[in-house]
C-alpha cells in the first residue's frame, strides 16, 4: 500500500475545522508593488525537515531589495525575533499580527510585564482613538515600548467599534517602524489580506483543492504550473490586476482561437 501514499502529507492543525486534518500545508509568499500582487514562492511545509520559522527566514533572504521602503507582512505565527531580524537584514521593516498573550512592559508593569489582552481591558475607552480602515471603524490604542525579545516597537491594540473590550474581539499588531502612524500600520497590514483571495482563486479555478498527484516531484510541478497560470491571468487582466478578470478574458480568447482554427478552410 505504501506506493499509493501521497508524499509529504501529515497531520496539521486546521483553524477552519478546529481539529487536526491530514494533508499538505503550503507556505505561500506574495509580492505587492503599486497595486499589483503576484506570487513569489510556494513550498510544501515538511515539519520533519525544517521549521516554518526557518523556512520563512530562508525565503525572506531571497527577496529583492526594495527600491524605497518595503515591509514584510505576516500573521501572528511569524511575529518573533528571528523573523524581525531576517526582515531587517534583507532591507525590509516588519508589520504583523501579534498574539494577544504576548507580554509588554508599560508604566507600572516595568518589572514583570503584562499580557496584551489584560492590558487592553485595563484601559478606558477614552484612551482609544476611533479610526476607519477599509470602510470599517475600530477603536485603537498605540503602545510604544518593549517586548521580551524586541525593544522599541510600536504595537496597536484594536477593537471593532461594536465590540469594544468584548471577549476575543481584541486584535493586536506590531510594527518595527515607529515612524508610521497607527492608522498607517493598520492600512499597510490590510495588504496581507491578498493571500485570502489568492487561495480562493487557486481553489476555484486552478484545482488547488482537488489535485490528484501523489509524488512530491509531481506535486511541486503542479504547484509551479498553478503559479505560472495565476501570474499569467493577473497580467492578462491589463490595468485591473484582478485574477478573475484575466482568467475570463484569457479563457474567452482561447475559445475564439479554437473557433478560428477549426474554421480555417
Amino acid at each position: 500500500m505504501e506506493k499509493f501514499l501521497i508524499e509529504k502529507c501529515s497531520f496539521h492543525n486546521s483553524h477552519l475545522k478546529g481539529k487536526n486534518v491530514y494533508g499538505h500545508q503550503i507556505l505561500v509568499s506574495l509580492l505587492s508593488c503599486d497595486g499589483l500582487v503576484l506570487p513569489y514562492s510556494i513550498d510544501i511545509y515538511d515539519k520533519e525537515s525544517m521549521s516554518k520559522i526557518k523556512l520563512t527566514q530562508n525565503l525572506i533572504s531571497t527577496l529583492p531589495k526594495p527600491e524605497n521602503k518595503g515591509y514584510v507582512l505576516c500573521d501572528s505565527w511569524y511575529s518573533c525575533k528571528d523573523i524581525f531580524n531576517a526582515s531587517e537584514k534583507a532591507g525590509y521593516s516588519y508589520i504583523g499580527a501579534l498574539k494577544t498573550n504576548r507580554v509588554i512592559f508599560p508604566k507600572e508593569h516595568e518589572r514583570l510585564g503584562i499580557k496584551l489582552h489584560k492590558f487592553a481591558t485595563s484601559l478606558n475607552i477614552e484612551a482609544f482613538d476611533l479610526v476607519t480602515v477599509k470602510e470599517k471603524q475600530y477603536y485603537i490604542y498605540n503602545y510604544v515600548g518593549n517586548l521580551k525579545d524586541r525593544k522599541n516597537v510600536s504595537i496597536i491594540l484594536s477593537y471593532p467599534k461594536e465590540s469594544f473590550q468584548k471577549d476575543k474581539a481584541l486584535k493586536t499588531f506590531i510594527s518595527l517602524d515607529r515612524s508610521l502612524t497607527p492608522l498607517k500600520i493598520l492600512t499597510q497590514y490590510t495588504d496581507r489580506w491578498a493571500i485570502e483571495p489568492f487561495f480562493r482563486d487557486c481553489k476555484t479555478y486552478l484545482g488547488l483543492d482537488g489535485y490528484q498527484v501523489r509524488s512530491e516531484k509531481s506535486i511541486n510541478r503542479y504547484l509551479t504550473i498553478m503559479l505560472v497560470n495565476y501570474t499569467y491571468c493577473k497580467i492578462y487582466s491589463n490595468d485591473s490586476y484582478h485574477f478573475d478578470t484575466g482568467y475570463k478574458a484569457a479563457k474567452k480568447d482561447l475559445e475564439k482561437s479554437k473557433v478560428i482554427y477549426n474554421f480555417i478552410p
